[in-house]
């Protein structure tokens, strides 16, 4: 048999961890429901009265008298534990974006450099841009990126650009050569590995927060809620850039008729088409009056009418408000539409660039036609070719 008085140690232990447990709110639950099931089932109470919420009870279980608590003890922790778990869950979400905790990610991840072997040789045009950054005095650039690389797949390898107001910047590459963590270190989500974003002044990892005001991001996917209208997305973008009062309504307004949305305003966001819908998001990025505005592939799934009008509203943004604005693209027509300068990335590198003409000049060939032809004769096909 057992003795008593390690029963008495057991159940002192036991009470002891079940306090402990109840902080895991799936324990407290389960825990909750066993003691219900105990005042039912073997003691008669009632499931609704009263009693069944008490500390203890009367009545005997067995040949003991033990007090069986009730269930609120479990209900109070569930509470507690409910917005406990809230707070620390908004939080950690602040705390994943916040300039201390992003300056932390960047000295951590310095410990890993990426090996020189696994870097392309540079375009001497992507080297004089890099010197060109290295000697700048960033406090007084609206954008800059000095050498910047990730380390975690080799994302971006010692990326160096700099750009000034009313200067559409480019990056071109195919899906997979580093354009959307580029720009999300621009835009403070990532940390980089090596290197500096400056922004207005300050960079990016030491204060975030001041950054983030000069920013309008347009992200590759519309991050957009199908509930809410048009007008709403706007008016909660303008108010988390600070518009308040007639400036809100103003900005919104100007907003809805620069990117022709007004017949859609009062429109859902799920019910729109999947081109209204990407100027939205590009709507979302531009209101504010952002020194800064971060395109990525703004024109995805439009038809070539809606994605010539956004290109006009691009240029507009560029030359009449002054900004910066950078933007990827799979699309070298789009490109040289709309970029002063360009750069191509190829495996995380910039592997070329200029000006538009400059590129064309240094790596143009010509044009190239393709023609299919059926039923000529193979003389006349030589003299085609």
């Amino acid at each position: 048999t057992i003795p008593e008085e390690f029963c008495e140690d057991c159940l002192v232990a036991g009470n002891i961890l079940m306090w402990i447990f109840r902080f895991v709110p799936s324990f407290a639950l389960g825990f909750g429901f066993y003691r219900m099931a105990i005042y039912v089932s073997f003691l008669g109470v009632d499931p609704w009265g009263s009693e069944i919420f008490g500390t203890c009870t009367e009545k005997v279980l067995g040949t003991r008298e033990l007090c069986y608590g009730g269930v609120a003890d479990d209900l109070v922790y569930l509470a507690f534990a409910s917005v406990a778990f809230l707070a620390l869950c908004i939080w950690f979400d602040y705390l994943g974006t916040a300039g201390h905790w992003l300056s932390y990610k960047v000295k951590l991840e310095r410990q890993c450099s990426i090996p020189e072997d696994q870097l392309a040789p540079e375009d001497a045009d992507v080297t004089v841009e890099k010197e060109r950054v290295a000697e700048l005095d960033k406090r007084k650039q609206i954008l800059a990126v000095d050498n910047v690389r990730k380390w975690a797949v080799h994302a971006v390898k010692g990326v160096s650009f700099a750009a000034d107001s009313g200067q559409v910047f480019g990056l071109l590459g195919i899906n997979g050569a580093g354009k959307t963590t580029t720009f999300k270190m621009m835009c403070g989500l990532y940390a980089p590995t090596e290197g500096e974003v400056w922004v207005a002044g300050s960079t990016v990892a030491a204060d975030t927060a001041k950054c983030r005001r000069n920013l309008g991001y347009c992200p590759q996917f519309d991050a957009l809620l199908d509930r809410m209208t048009t007008k709403e997305h706007l008016e909660l973008y303008g108010r988390l850039k600070g518009l308040k009062g007639h400036l809100l309504d103003a900005s919104v307004e100007s907003t809805l008729k620069q990117l022709s949305l007004e017949p859609y305003k009062d429109k859902r966001a799920g019910s729109l088409s999947g081109g209204n819908k990407r100027k939205l998001s590009v709507g979302m990025a531009i209101i504010g009056r952002p020194r800064i505005v971060f395109l990525d592939e703004p024109s995805t799934g439009m038809d070539p009418v809606s994605r010539r009008f956004l290109w006009g509203v691009i240029q507009q943004l560029a030359v009449s408000r002054q900004s910066v604005v950078v933007l990827t693209t799979h699309s070298m027509e789009e490109a040289e539409a709309l970029c002063s300068r360009i750069a191509i990335q190829v495996g995380g590198q910039f592997r070329c660039l200029g000006s538009p003409q400059r590129l064309k000049s240094r790596f143009g060939r010509g044009y190239e036609v393709s023609l299919r032809y059926d039923g000529v004769k193979e003389e006349a096909a030589e003299k085609i070719r």
